[in-house]
């Protein structure tokens, strides 16, 4: 996955855990402010009933009838100031059908009492007032109301149970993405720590190769120098001695040196061209590359009579680094010429390429003097040259190899032994 998809599917997993977070903080705040409002209700259906129960209403209307006293009649119309005052505030909500029918048969029911009241009132006031006739002058059916308020009651109770039910399990749903969100966060912080701690250590490595590659580079350059100025020295004594066939001689070996000392410029210039090259990525035609690789290694093949063979073939298109594959692909394939087995009659290098839904698959193959074995371990360092005698190379070329294949997350693996070497590479790649 490439660092822009890294960071599309970071983008998109945060925002996924935000959404969630919004929406279970949402539910929780909307869940406990219904849990409120139910309660709120069965507040005021409990204190309606209440006013019209003992103490309330129907019990003050009692002694009213009994005693006449003012103080009862007073209380009445406290209670019933009372219900009217909670079943104003309870109707400015979003009322049920069962809601609406109870509370109006409360009100209807509380009036009722009310214009009773004032009846007595007047008519105990005038004398005309008998406890018999009570049956014809209140005709008030409570029976309803109180009956409608108390199903009301349990009605709501049911509800807020329910709703305290879906609270908690908003609340829980809250904290659980809280805490999920929370562990992510220490998870990216853990894993921004710990590359922090790779990228130091690769700085630390960086930097150790840094003073290798320039103490091997001081070197190497200096060596091949100093040898040319001597050669050169002593070809001009030799012309001037008359003695051209060992001037001959020391003019071939400067030219060997030159060459040793070109090639080891080249591939200093190559290795910060990686370094300092940006990723670009690409669909890559690999036909394309390896028709390049060989058409680059042209001189040498014909040169030290090796075989180029290749053999590309894929099932999707495949995008990634090219300047790195190229790099990879040419080193190893150039290293098998070099390396080829002048006493074998058929030297040849082969290149071979397939892939799977995930990865490109290289296959390099020859049948060259192979890697001694005591030197497998030291194949990808810088400056490591193992037939010195029989090469012209830097030593730099599989170091190369290694950095691309690192830097496009891919592994490497190589079996030799004096029949030739086979290097696997698995790199991997999107199609997209």
């Amino acid at each position: 996955m490439n660092t822009y998809k890294k960071k599309a599917f970071l983008i998109l997993i945060l925002t996924t855990m935000s959404l969630l977070f919004a929406t279970t903080f949402f539910l929780d705040k909307r869940s406990k402010k219904e849990v409120r409002d139910l309660n709120h209700r069965t507040d005021l259906a409990v204190s309606v009933l209440s006013d019209f129960g003992y103490g309330g209403i129907i019990h003050g209307f009692k002694n009213f009838l009994i005693r006449g006293r003012q103080a009862d009649y007073n209380n009445i119309l406290i209670k019933f100031n009372h219900i009217q005052k909670s079943i104003v505030t309870y109707t400015q909500k979003d009322l049920s059908d069962l809601e609406k029918r109870s509370l109006k048969d409360v009100l209807q029911t509380a009036q009722d009492y009310r214009s009773s009241l004032e009846i007595i009132r007047e008519r105990r006031s005038q004398s005309k007032f008998k406890i018999r006739d009570i049956d014809k002058i209140v005709k008030i059916d409570d029976e309803k109301a109180l009956k409608g308020i108390s199903f009301l009651i349990q009605e709501l109770n049911k509800r807020t149970r329910l709703a305290e039910k879906r609270a908690n399990q908003a609340s829980l749903s809250f904290f659980a993405i809280v805490l999920i969100f929370g562990i992510f966060l220490g998870f990216l912080y853990f894993k921004e720590i710990s590359s922090l701690g790779r990228r130091n250590q690769q700085l630390a490595t960086a930097n150790e190769e840094l003073v290798q590659f320039s103490y091997r580079t001081s070197h190497d350059l200096k060596s091949p120098l100093t040898t040319i100025i001597g050669l050169t020295e002593a070809t001009v004594e030799d012309l001037q001695d008359g003695d051209l066939e060992e001037a001959k001689q020391n003019l071939e070996r400067i030219n060997r040196q030159s060459k040793r000392l070109e090639t080891l410029v080249q591939d200093i210039l190559k290795l910060a061209r990686l370094d300092l090259a940006e990723d670009s990525q690409d669909i890559v035609e690999l036909q394309s590359i390896v028709k390049e690789v060989e058409e680059g290694h042209a001189h040498s093949l014909q040169l030290n009579g090796v075989r180029f063979q290749s053999e590309v073939s894929l099932t999707r298109q495949h995008r990634t680094s090219r300047i790195r594959l190229y790099q990879i692909i040419s080193n190893i394939a150039g290293n098998g010429i070099k390396y080829h087995d002048p006493k074998k009659k058929d030297c040849f290098v082969s290149i071979k390429i397939t892939d799977n839904a995930n990865d490109l698959l290289i296959e390099i193959e020859d049948n060259g003097i192979g890697i001694p074995a005591k030197d497998k371990s030291d194949v990808y360092k810088m400056f490591k040259q193992f037939h010195s005698d029989n090469s012209l190379g830097s030593g730099l070329g599989m170091h190369i190899v290694k950095k691309s294949v690192d830097a496009l997350d891919g592994k490497i693996d190589f079996k030799s032994s004096s029949q030739g070497t086979i290097f696997s590479l698995v790199i991997p790649t999107d199609n997209q």
